[in-house]
């Protein structure tokens, strides 16, 4: 497998779905007869081997095989150990170089973990140009929900303009650690005073798609409309490390450090009102997670990703178009709903653990490849 980084500010939610898929691969290739597994770090690797395989192990709560291997390949061609390999992309930059080194074919189509549309990460481009064409190669297409399946499909992203290859792509839902978002540990302030906590998800410098002018935008407003006069709101930033930033007049957005998952697990489960957009068909995994812990949720629709959808996915969102003043009025609305007891929080059909996640693609996966 594949994977751009391996690094201690990198195993968030997309890699770490990646890291879980390709353990329980390696572990259901492992019986009855050992398959070795390497995981190809193409741009970065600052962590030890085995600091990585123990959070894989972490992440799947199993060990791993004894020829389960991490390696670091940047700036050196990707090459194929035997004539058998088979390869796993998961980024439009993996899938690339799996073509680049000649390993990409309809004899020898790689599995391509898909997670976003990552064309619409960036402005028209080479990069955007590059994301898109990484559809087209031939490959077995697994994919993160099947939200993002039937975008690719709708949009005719690539070889997804087919039906038959969207009828015949592997979808899943990513497993939401729930406990951690309830975990009696997280410290949940004391609700029955007048003190409430809002939190935004906000990565300006590392994903422009998470929409954080916009977020922020529709912060102000919502506070000019009132939103936040019933209560001593304090308003807090997660995603990337910014300077205090103004929201109202002697009112500002405070960034907490993101050092490890437990932190992010505290900063989401202390939230009332969690503001997480993205410009993606993904849900993406804060909503989930602030759901599961109890908050009430302002997101955005987004094409394929429709108030429907999400409503039926989360107990009590807001989905609102991607508007300023959709999001502010939502905001508004937010403010005034109770957040859910912890006691009735955890309401969501979302699986739990990566077991439960990927049983069925990694059992179909595993038994292609020993066929």
């Amino acid at each position: 497998m594949l994977i751009p980084r391996l690094s201690s500010g990198f195993l968030t939610g997309g890699p770490n779905t990646a890291l879980a898929f390709i353990g329980l691969l390696a572990i259901a290739l492992g019986e009855p007869r050992s398959v070795p597994v390497r995981v190809i770090a193409t741009d970065d690797l600052d962590l030890p081997s085995h600091e990585v395989k123990s959070h894989v192990e972490t992440l799947v709560g199993r060990k791993m095989p004894a020829d389960f291997s991490i390696e670091a390949k940047s700036g050196q061609k990707i090459d194929a150990l035997d004539h058998g390999e088979v390869f796993i992309a998961t980024t439009w930059s993996t899938m690339n170089a799996l073509d680049a080194a000649g390993l990409v074919s309809d004899k020898q189509k790689p599995i391509y973990l898909i997670q976003d549309f990552e064309a619409a990460f960036y402005p028209e481009s080479t990069s955007s140009l590059l994301a898109r064409q990484s559809y087209q190669l031939p490959h077995r297409a697994v994919v993160n929900t099947p939200w993002l399946a039937d975008f690719l499909h709708q949009e005719g992203i690539g070889l997804f303009s087919s039906a038959a290859h969207r009828a015949e792509a592997l979808t899943f839902w990513p497993a939401i650690n729930q406990e951690a978002f309830v975990s009696k540990s997280i410290d949940q302030t004391d609700k029955s005073s007048n003190r409430k906590t809002l939190v935004f998800y906000a990565r300006p410098t590392t994903a422009p798609r998470n929409l954080y002018e916009l977020g922020l935008a529709a912060l102000r407003r919502a506070h000019l409309q009132g939103a936040f006069d019933n209560a001593d709101w304090r308003f807090v930033a997660v995603g990337d490390q910014l300077p205090p930033t103004l929201i109202a007049p002697n009112i500002y957005l405070e960034s907490v450090p993101w050092v490890s998952f437990a932190d992010y697990a505290k900063t989401i489960g202390s939230a009332d009102v969690m503001l997480s957009l993205m410009a993606s068909p993904h849900p993406s995994y804060p909503p989930i997670e602030a759901s599961v812990a109890g908050a009430v949720v302002v997101t955005n629709t987004w094409q394929a990703k429709t108030k429907e959808q999400l409503e039926n996915l989360l107990p009590g969102v807001y989905a609102v178009e991607p508007t300023q003043v959709a999001l502010a009025d939502a905001l508004v609305a937010a403010a005034k709903t109770p957040r859910r007891a912890i006691s009735t929080a955890v309401q969501i059909d979302i699986p739990r653990n990566w077991q439960d996640s990927l049983s069925q693609v990694i059992s179909t996966v595993s038994g292609e490849l020993r066929s």
